[in-house]
């Protein structure tokens, strides 16, 4: 009951005015139980899941929101880079074979702190579409900023839903590599064009994942941009 109230606080209009000091001064304090837990990231386990396997990892720094994150700074790269490998082996660590990773942001995000969702099994609320790779038909507009691409995705299964991915192979998000640099930059330029799609069609409300189901052919890592209703089957 009491970590339910502090995260209903949390999630509160007010909280924008500490929630980001929080984290970085005083997360030793806050009643959840902790996963993962160094000088940068904060990784422990929602308060309030939605799925049967739900975990949150934040920086330990003041950023609002996923499009407040200048990835021009090298400090925020690194951070997202460790959160994200951080991500990786808790998913491998847990034996994991079909999980999630997801921002959202707008509308969708209920805490104002940058955070990222790790969500496996069954959610314990209505049944989600699955999120799948899908190749860009001919037909389709393709933009792109550095090694990123970004298309409609053929299948939608929200009203906005925009498939991102690198124009090179990469492996999946499980075999991403984050000592070698073009993982790096790949990844960093995927989370970049992101930012710069949502600013530019103004969309109040969104959210970024990643699925991944171990043993299904997608070919490489893929992220997700989604928002609006979810289209019927």
């Amino acid at each position: 009951m009491f970590k339910q109230m502090m995260f209903k606080i949390a999630r509160s209009k007010i909280s924008s005015l500490f929630i980001g000091s929080a984290f970085q001064h005083f997360s030793g304090l806050i009643p959840v139980k902790k996963i993962f837990v160094d000088e940068d990231i904060f990784v422990f386990n929602h308060p309030v899941p939605y799925w049967q396997f739900h975990i949150l990892a934040v920086p330990k720094r003041a950023i609002p929101s996923l499009l407040e994150m200048n990835f021009n700074l090298k400090d925020n790269h690194d951070l997202i880079l460790k959160l994200m490998s951080i991500l990786q082996k808790i998913a491998w660590n847990k034996k994991l074979v079909n999980f999630k990773i997801i921002v959202n942001g707008g509308d969708y995000q209920d805490v104002p702190q940058l955070h990222f969702h790790l969500a496996s099994d069954m959610s314990k609320g209505m049944q989600e579409p699955a999120y799948r790779w899908g190749l860009a038909n001919e037909d389709c507009e393709i933009n792109s900023y550095r090694s990123a691409i970004i298309y409609k995705h053929p299948c939608p299964v929200r009203e906005n839903h925009y498939l991102i991915t690198s124009d090179r192979q990469l492996p999946l998000f499980t075999q991403l590599d984050f000592n070698n640099q073009y993982h790096q930059n790949a990844l960093i330029d995927i989370l970049s064009l992101a930012q710069i799609t949502v600013s530019t069609l103004r969309l109040m409300a969104f959210s970024l994942l990643t699925e991944i189901t171990l043993g299904e052919p997608d070919p490489k890592v893929c992220f997700h941009l989604v928002s609006g209703n979810k289209k019927s089957n």
